[in-house]
């Protein structure tokens, strides 16, 4: 019997004693909770059990912020064979080259990283991918789903206006009302204020940066002239363009000058001028991912 209380003795001063050893332990991980210290860990042995205290707090998630998506699209193909028989490369400047070629010229900008804004994730489509308007409309809507879409594109006129023109002379009347940027949104479209909204600011950076309206549209009877100031213009039918539309998101078409114009022309294809575009359409997008806040 002694000898039996003897290893029984044994045992509760091991079982004791582990306990001691343990709380040491755990005081020595995640600091005494009643002596409140920072903790300084400290591994007695690597495979030491994480004692489960308040002391030890979960890791924070950080949150990765969503960016704001635009998509960036040349008007136009290069290539109407790679494309369909719907699409084509656009008017033609007085110096007899193709619209896209001017498009691509704009849109090629937003593909350098110096010129994509921090928290914008862009998307751009040239018009030499030869991606058509109906595939690119449905890529849009079903796989990029972007908070904004912007057509870039170069206007033109009427022939019977550009024989006029021509009659009247390089400083005459009518190239003076050929001539400038417009914006093109549509009433038909459900995200119609949107993008009037996204126009209106859009239009306020290219005057800021000193480029004039086009008003020459409003005096061909062909859609209406709802902000003179900043040259936008209402597309309905039959004047209607398909992205204005079918696109699920809001949407502005951008003429971003009226090559048939041999000055605009000229204008268009400095890259200075081309640059100065380019900031305006980013501080366009800037200030109008303020007004969604």
């Amino acid at each position: 019997m002694q000898i039996f209380n003897y290893f029984l003795g044994l045992v509760l001063v091991g079982v004791i004693g582990f306990v001691m050893f343990e709380k040491v332990l755990v005081i020595k991980l995640v600091g005494d909770s009643q002596n409140s210290k920072p903790n300084q860990i400290t591994t007695l042995y690597d495979t030491a059990p994480k004692p489960i205290s308040k002391a030890i707090k979960e890791p924070i998630k950080k949150t990765v912020k969503k960016k704001f998506k635009v998509v960036i699209v040349s008007g136009h193909v290069a290539d109407r064979r790679k494309a369909s028989k719907q699409d084509g490369r656009g008017a033609k400047s007085a110096g007899g080259v193709y619209e896209y070629r001017f498009n691509d010229n704009i849109s090629s900008w937003f593909k350098q990283k110096k010129y994509q804004l921090e928290n914008v994730e862009y998307q751009v489509i040239l018009a030499t991918q030869n991606v058509s308007l109906k595939e690119r409309v449905n890529f849009t809507n079903k796989i990029l789903k972007p908070d904004l879409y912007i057509e870039i594109h170069h206007d033109s006129a009427l022939l019977r206006d550009i024989k006029r023109a021509k009659r009247e002379g390089a400083d005459g009347k009518m190239w003076r009302l050929i001539s400038g940027f417009s914006m093109h949104v549509s009433s038909q479209n459900r995200f119609y204020k949107e993008n009037l909204k996204f126009a209106k600011i859009l239009s306020n950076q290219f005057l800021n940066k000193n480029f004039k309206p086009n008003l020459y549209h409003s005096t061909t009877n062909r859609f209406p002239l709802i902000d003179k100031k900043r040259g936008i213009y209402n597309r309905i039918k039959p004047y209607g363009l398909y992205i204005l539309y079918h696109l699920k998101n809001p949407t502005v078409l951008l003429e971003c000058a009226t090559i048939i114009n041999s000055k605009d022309e000229k204008m268009v294809n400095s890259p200075q001028n081309q640059i100065k575009m380019v900031n305006a359409i980013n501080n366009a997008i800037k200030i109008y991912i303020k007004t969604k806040k």
